[in-house]
Parts: structure tokens; sequence; C-alpha cells
């Protein structure tokens, strides 16, 4: 869902329709033909146009992602009837400098946003605003039991707008993540966030999303 000024045409028209007009000039594959492919992927734009307005970005001339995520580790850990850890590793570049930051969670999605946000948070300080509205898991081939396709779709909100993207798969760790990556490449280009670096060691992002000060000095 998207909200405010953010409001795009793809909520008074077809999402395919859209699509195909801002596609079929920016690709040799017909715009239908890569919305069908997309949709066999289990990408279906309806209910997340936040990644839809990201798809059509991304196929313009010119384009440039304000950060790439080069890999990431997650972690669940539960021994000998102990609480259950889970800890993600993430590795980002931005402008030309690669940060590698770690972070704790209450469960494998929670650490990767939350690692997720110190990194970029560290060259985008707009993004400590962005927070976690609703997070929705579907299971698109139920036949497949464990092994089934998902749909993951995240709302998120900085206190003025609030979009909605989704990732899919098989493996429900990276479909969040791609739901969690468009959310944050979302919310620096609407709000026209600019690389301003500092050290990530000095705020903390919290399993909550939230991000407060440390008092740590060197």
């Amino acid at each position: 869902m998207l909200a405010g000024a953010s409001t795009i045409s793809a909520q008074s028209e077809p999402v395919t329709a859209v699509l195909d007009v801002a596609l079929c000039h920016l690709r040799p594959q017909p715009g239908r033909a890569r919305i069908k492919q997309l949709e066999a992927e289990g990408l279906a734009f309806e209910g997340a146009e936040a990644s839809f307005e990201l798809l059509v970005r991304r196929h313009k001339a010119g384009y440039e992602s304000p950060f790439t995520l080069c890999d990431y580790t997650v972690l669940v850990e539960q021994r000998g009837g102990a609480e259950l850890l889970a800890e993600a590793t993430v590795k980002v570049e931005v402008a030309g400098e690669v940060l590698h930051t770690a972070a704790d969670g209450n469960g494998p999605v929670n650490a990767l946003d939350t690692a997720l946000r110190k990194a970029l948070g560290a060259f985008y300080p707009q993004l400590d605003a962005v927070h976690l509205v609703d997070y929705k898991v579907r299971i698109l081939d139920s036949l497949e039991a464990t092994g089934a396709q998902t749909r993951v779709i995240i709302d998120s909100s900085n206190g003025a707008l609030e979009w909605s993207t989704m990732g899919s798969g098989t493996n429900i760790i990276a479909a969040s993540c791609q739901a969690l990556c468009d959310s944050l490449e979302f919310a620096i280009w609407k709000t026209g966030a600019e690389v301003r670096r500092r050290d990530e060691r000095h705020f903390t992002t919290t399993a909550n999303g939230s991000t407060s000060r440390s008092t740590r000095t060197e």
C-alpha cells in the first residue's frame, strides 16, 4: 500500500497495463511477457506498488542503485533448551565503499532487517525513521509443502508515507531480503536521501527498527 504523495497511477489502472507501457520501450521483451514471467515466479504487484515503481525505475536509462547488497548470512541457533538465537551479517556497497555489519534479532528475518538497517543507516541517516508496519507470508503452491514457493509482503512507513514491497521464492529468507531491500531503496528514493557517511558504531538499530545514539567513545 502506498499513502500520501507517493500514490501512483497503478492504483487507478491495472498494474499489468501500466507496466506494459513502462517496459515496452525499454526492453526487447514485451512488457506483458515480462509480467507473465515475473508472475510465474510469484511476483504479483497488486498490493506491492512500491516494488512495481522500482521495477519500472530500474528499467529506465541512467538508473543507478543507491546501494548493492554484496552478500549476507543468516544463522539460527538453539542448544540445550536455551533461548533461540538469530544473527545476520550483511555486506553492502555504497558509493564505492564496502561495509560489513552484523546484528542479532528475535528471529532470522528480524536479524536480517536489523543488520541491513544498521549497514545502510551508516550512509543514509533518513532511514532511521523507516520502520516495518506489517509482514505477511503467503504460500503459492501448497502441494510442495515446506518446499513451496512463497510470497512475502512487507509494509513500511517513515511516519509520513506508507508503502509495500514484495519478494518471492522457495527460500523465505531470500524472499524477505528482496522485500526488505526494495523497501529501503524505495525510502531512499522517495525521500531524496543523499549519502552522508557516519560511523555505524555510534548508533544502534534495535529489534523493533528504531535507532538510538550510542554513548560509546574511542
